[in-house]
C-alpha cells in the first residue's frame, strides 16, 4: 500500500532529463523514497538531474523582494545621515577629487612622454575620419570611415581632370574643391580605409589610362546649398503715417 504523503511527493516532485521531455517520479512501497524513471539520450549516456523551482523558495524569494520596499523595515530616522541629494552630492565631490587628485599626481608624469608637434608633409594628401562611439564597441557607426583629399593636388592633367570629375559625381564639392567618399560596408575600420584607398586608386587609373575622356559630357552645376533669409517686403507693411 502506498502512503497518501509519499504518492503525492512522488506527483509534486517533476525531474526534467531534456528538451520538452518531463519525466515524473514514482512511488515504491510504504516508507521508502520515490524513485526517478531513467531516462536515456540517443548515444546512451544518461540525462543531467535538473530540478525544479520549489513553490516554498519561489515564495520565500518573492518574500525577500518586498520586503526591499517595506518602510518599517527601515531603522528609526535620528537625523544622523543624508537624504538622498546629499548622497548624490557627495558622489559628484568624490568624482572631482578623484580627477583632481589625477591632474596633480599623475599628469606630470607625462611629460616624459610629450613629442614637438610636426607639420604633416605635403605627400600626405589623404585624409581619413574615423569614428569612435566609446563604451559601444558594437555600434555601427564605429566601421564608417570617410576619406577627404583635395582634388587639385592629384595633379591631374585637364582631360584626366574632367573624367574625374565626372565619376566621382556629387560626392566633389566645387566650392572647396574636395572629394568625400564614406564607406561602412567592411566589419572593421581598417577595411573600410583599405577599401576606400583602393577606391580612390580605381577613380585615378580610370580617369588617366582610358582613351574616352568624355569630353563632351559636361559637368554637373555645383549646389548651392546656402540657404537665404528674405527680406520682409515693404510694401506689404500696414501704412502708420496716418
Amino acid at each position: 500500500m502506498i502512503k497518501i504523503n509519499t504518492f503525492s511527493k512522488a506527483l509534486n516532485s517533476r525531474l526534467y532529463f531534456g528538451k520538452n521531455q518531463f519525466v515524473s517520479a514514482y512511488a515504491t512501497k510504504a516508507g521508502s523514497e520515490p524513485v526517478a524513471a531513467s531516462a536515456e539520450g540517443q548515444d546512451g549516456e544518461k540525462r543531467k538531474h535538473q530540478p525544479a523551482y520549489g513553490r516554498k523558495r519561489r515564495m520565500q524569494f518573492e518574500k525577500n523582494r518586498e520586503r526591499v520596499f517595506d518602510i518599517n523595515q527601515l531603522d528609526t530616522w535620528k537625523g544622523d545621515d543624508h537624504h538622498i541629494f546629499g548622497h548624490w552630492l557627495l558622489n559628484s565631490v568624490r568624482d572631482v577629487r578623484k580627477y583632481i587628485r589625477k591632474e596633480k599626481y599623475e599628469v606630470p608624469t607625462l611629460a616624459n612622454l610629450a613629442k614637438p608637434f610636426v607639420l604633416p608633409s605635403t605627400k600626405n594628401i589623404l585624409k581619413f575620419q574615423i569614428n569612435r562611439v566609446h563604451g559601444k564597441p558594437e555600434d555601427p557607426l564605429n566601421q564608417r570611415v570617410t576619406l577627404f583629399v583635395k582634388v587639385s593636388e592629384l595633379n591631374l592633367a585637364k582631360k584626366d581632370l574632367h573624367k574625374f570629375l565626372l565619376l566621382a559625381g556629387p560626392r566633389y564639392n566645387s566650392h572647396t574643391d574636395i572629394l568625400t567618399i564614406s564607406s561602412d560596408t567592411e566589419p572593421t575600420s581598417l577595411l573600410n580605409k583599405k577599401l576606400l584607398s583602393d577606391t580612390l586608386d580605381e577613380l585615378i587609373k580610370e580617369a588617366t589610362t582610358s582613351k574616352d575622356k568624355f569630353e563632351d559630357i559636361p559637368l554637373l552645376p555645383p549646389k548651392n546649398k546656402g540657404r537665404h533669409i528674405h527680406q520682409f517686403p515693404k510694401e506689404w507693411m500696414p501704412d502708420i503715417s496716418q
